[in-house]
């Protein structure tokens, strides 16, 4: 998540960018003003995760270097945590919430996911952008699965740099179909049919569930 941080803060001092980076997982996970926190926000049927942080941490960027302009003898607000108690109770439910962010699925997730069948594994962790969170041994006989089940072979490496640069399902919906070999509309009614099934994995529910913790606190 720093790597996101630093990434999109462009622009400002490096006293600005550094203290952004730090601070980049209270803007995300910390409770605000009337509002839940960001991550509340992040819906992992429309999208990857990495995308909707780059656009997010963004924007919280661009707002930050607004007030600085505004008011040039201030520097940034800190929202750090530990500078300031008052921070310390919202945080806390969160803190498990971003581990959720960058690990692999859960053996429980893995076997709900082996659960499902080869069709429909490989195309729901690509359009999700899930498979990232699979280890590659794992993806890779999901992939030679999908060849079996559907005698169509899946050139490697899987998906293509055309799905990887795509930020969300709609916009991943055409080079996936042309890469499996399927027409776009054939591929969206699937998704259509199928993105629930995200809800029954762990992670996802227990995002949710820290949300929930979040807004209460």
């Amino acid at each position: 998540m720093r790597k996101i941080a630093a990434q999109v803060a462009r622009g400002g001092t490096r006293t600005q960018q550094d203290e952004f980076v730090a601070e980049a997982l209270s803007e995300l996970f910390v409770c605000r003003a009337k509002s839940p926190p960001r991550i509340a926000s992040y819906d992992p049927t429309r999208g990857s995760l990495e995308p909707w942080l780059a656009g997010t941490l963004k924007n919280v960027w661009l707002s930050r270097l607004r007030a600085a302009s505004s008011e040039p003898d201030n520097s940034f607000v800190s929202l750090d945590p530990t500078r300031t108690a008052d921070h310390s109770p919202a945080i806390l439910p969160w803190h498990h919430a971003a581990d959720l962010l960058d690990i692999l699925f859960n053996a429980a997730d893995e076997d709900r996911i082996a659960s499902w069948p080869p069709r429909e594994r490989v195309e729901l962790m690509c359009m999700s952008g899930l498979f990232v969170k699979l280890t590659e041994t794992v993806w890779g006989q999901y992939l030679r699965d999908y060849e079996s089940c559907t005698s169509i072979p899946l050139a490697r490496p899987f998906p293509p740099a055309a799905v990887l640069a795509a930020e969300n399902p709609a916009d991943r919906t055409r080079p996936l179909a042309a890469a499996l070999g399927l027409k776009s509309n054939t591929l969206s009614v699937r998704w259509m049919r199928a993105h629930q099934r995200l809800g029954e994995l762990d992670v996802i529910r227990e995002l949710r569930d820290a949300a929930g913790q979040g807004e209460q606190s």
